[in-house]
């Protein structure tokens, strides 16, 4: 139980403690790695339907 405490105080310090441009390209990084809400509800047959389908009426 002491380590998990530990770990948890560190994790919140060493957060707290980024400068706002380090917090600014985190939060860029984490946009750029998210999934489309299709992708993650469904999985990746929707998706691909749906991107052949706007192929075809294009």
């Amino acid at each position: 139980m002491n380590t998990y405490f530990k770990f948890v105080i560190e994790a919140i310090v060493k957060r707290m403690s980024r400068s706002p441009e380090e917090k600014q390209m985190l939060k860029q990084q984490k946009a750029e790695r998210k999934q489309p809400v299709l992708v993650s509800l469904f999985g990746m047959v929707p998706f691909s339907l749906g991107l052949m389908f706007k192929k075809r009426r294009k």
